[in-house]
């Protein structure tokens, strides 16, 4: 049976955000919010190269 770890639902990491903050707060944008077509026809290829062809490291 495996252990349960609780976790904090918000962990400090004391680390300050670093960048710009964007005008409206809506940063995200690449292919509008967010990955583009040939991003997601990569994330694909690599799936099939990688998962379903075999090719796993």
């Amino acid at each position: 049976m495996a252990q349960q770890i609780n976790l904090p639902s918000d962990i400090n990491l004391n680390i300050k955000a670093q960048g710009q903050p964007g005008k409206d707060g809506n940063t995200p944008i690449r292919g509008i919010d967010y990955w583009t077509k040939g991003d997601q026809d990569a994330i694909k290829q690599w799936i099939e190269d990688t998962i379903w062809k075999g090719k796993w490291g």
